[in-house]
């Protein structure tokens, strides 16, 4: 132990240095006997090991506490601990070797650490900063969800307000369609009377002969005689005020104010291409009745199958085809030739083709004759009962409130006139003068004129090819007769 160089000890720190080496062998002295001679050689060489590291000094307390922990290398056994120390000295002399080789390593870890340091400075200074936005996001999911909740609240009170006045608002818009209805059956009811007027005008001499007292009375029997056709469509007629009057009797449900319409039209249209007022009578009463036929027996609108027979009546052959009838020249012909009559169909004036149409729309739908009254109980002329019969409800409403309308109109109107004033007074303190612009479009009109000169060359060369179009023409009316 005297060969240990530059180890310094007292009595006391042998004793605790025997006791502690007492301890690697086991329990009993005997084996710590045993076990120090084993131990010598491997104290040498490892005490030598030491004293190479110039800067490593100790004293016999931290021997102490190394032979502790040494002795805890080779768990409970010396010999467990021998090689364990070795290899120990060995790592050692090598961990300072490298350790002591490596001064750039040292400037470089100085510096890694010094860049930790600031990194974990400004890590707490961004930490902070995170909970200063994490705050600031609990702050605005609060405020958040109080706008949504007062959203909501907004939300269900316009909801509420629109249910308490939705009825309201319906009601009040169905109250104004009724009143509309009300007064178109008004317009309806003047067209009436003065279409069959016209009728009556053509027919005024001949009021004797058809056995009246009077021209009058014999103008005013078209109209009533025409509402006797009406209450027998709709169940209503119109009384002297001109109100409808429920007849009491059966009748197909259609809406007076549509059949009185298109009567009137079928009588009017009748008597301007010059039929004789008896016959335009019988003709309109006609069309009306096959036209709500073919309505039923081909599921349409009165309204577009009246229309249809109207343009018919004027030779838009085109309207009756979808029914099955051919009123073109070449058939109006053949219809002549089977009637015995020896002429030419170019020959007839309107009246008499109005007339001939008229007799093959009527031979072409016997299909449909009676159709609307034999199938009134089917669903789909039930659903147009239905209708007429709502019509029928609503327009009776707006005869209730037309005199409350008639009577505030005027002053709308005289309001609505008074601001247009207002804005045209004001319009002129402005400077507007809409003549200024009328003289920039006649400058562009001016511009179009040599666009123009250029169009006559082109429609010069075009009169040629029209000469030679007329001979095609003269086939094909030759083709057409």
């Amino acid at each position: 132990m005297g060969n240990m160089g530059t180890i310094s000890y007292d009595s006391q720190g042998i004793i605790n240095l025997a006791y502690s080496i007492s301890k690697l062998g086991g329990k009993t002295v005997t084996q710590a006997t045993q076990n120090i001679p084993l131990l010598k050689a491997n104290l040498q060489s490892f005490i030598q090991t030491m004293n190479g590291l110039n800067s490593v000094t100790f004293d016999a307390s931290g021997l102490n506490s190394l032979v502790g922990s040494i002795s805890k290398l080779g768990s409970k056994s010396a010999g467990n601990a021998i090689p364990n120390i070795q290899a120990l000295g060995v790592a050692l002399k090598a961990m300072m070797q490298t350790l002591s080789g490596a001064p750039a390593v040292n400037k470089n870890l100085i510096q890694m650490t010094n860049a930790l340091a600031n990194l974990a400075s400004n890590g707490s200074k961004v930490s902070s900063a995170s909970h200063a936005m994490t705050n600031s996001l609990n702050s605005y999911s609060v405020s958040a969800g109080k706008a949504k909740g007062s959203t909501k609240g907004l939300v269900s009170q316009i909801g509420m307000l629109y249910a308490k006045y939705f009825l309201l608002v319906r009601g009040i818009k169905g109250l104004w369609k009724a009143t509309k209805s009300s007064m178109d059956y008004i317009e309806t009811l003047n067209y009436f009377d003065a279409a069959w007027g016209q009728v009556a005008d053509n027919a005024v001499d001949s009021w004797k002969q058809s056995g009246y007292d009077s021209a009058e009375a014999y103008a005013d029997s078209f109209s009533k005689r025409a509402q006797k056709l009406t209450g027998k469509m709709s169940g209503f007629m119109a009384d002297d005020n001109g109100n409808l009057v429920s007849t009491g009797m059966p009748s197909l449900g259609i809406d007076p104010d549509k059949v009185m319409n298109y009567q009137a039209t079928f009588g009017q249209m009748a008597s301007s291409m010059g039929v004789a007022s008896e016959t335009a009578l019988q003709l309109s009463n006609a069309l009306t009745m096959i036209g709500a036929d073919l309505a039923s027996v081909k599921n349409l609108n009165f309204e577009d199958v009246w229309n249809d027979m109207a343009s018919g009546m004027v030779g838009m052959s085109r309207t009756l085809d979808k029914y099955g009838v051919n009123i073109r020249n070449v058939n109006l012909q053949e219809k002549l030739h089977e009637l015995g009559i020896k002429t030419k169909i170019t020959a007839l004036n309107q009246q008499d083709k109005a007339l001939l149409r008229t007799m093959i729309l009527l031979d072409s739908t016997r299909y449909a004759w009676g159709d609307l009254s034999n199938t009134l109980g089917q669903p789909a002329n039930q659903l147009r009962l239905l209708q007429s019969n709502f019509a029928n409800l609503a327009r009776t409403i707006g005869n209730l409130f037309l005199p409350i309308v008639a009577g505030v109109l005027p002053y709308v109107n005289a309001l609505v006139i008074a601001v247009q004033r207002l804005f045209s007074w004001i319009g002129g303190l402005l400077g507007i003068n809409i003549g200024s612009l009328g003289s920039s479009i006649g400058s562009a009109a001016v511009d179009m004129d040599g666009l123009e000169e250029s169009a006559d060359g082109v429609a010069d060369k075009m009169g040629d090819a029209a000469d030679k179009s007329k001979k095609w023409q003269v086939i094909y009316r030759i083709l057409i007769i």
